[in-house]
């Protein structure tokens, strides 16, 4: 936990520096097709902390499972 919370506060410093980092999207599963809603999937520290320091811009890439995936709807 120590370790986990050291790597947030390292993380803060550096956008609060130097800004958020546009060459590394937050990643965002769409689960729309499955029924499901869609959901952070990757950058969950990264865009609470650009909550506190007031930045408004990020880059999001865009993830979703193909057609041939229809058996992940059973899991959801």
């Amino acid at each position: 936990r120590e370790e986990a919370q050291k790597r947030y506060n390292e993380l803060r410093i550096s956008m609060q520096k130097h800004g958020y980092d546009k060459k590394t999207p937050m990643f965002v599963m769409l689960n729309r097709k499955f029924g499901a809603k869609d959901q952070l999937f990757q950058g969950h520290h990264r865009i609470g902390i650009c909550k506190e320091l007031g930045i408004s811009e990020v880059s999001i890439l865009f993830w979703t499972a193909p057609a041939t995936f229809q058996w992940l709807k059973k899991l959801m």
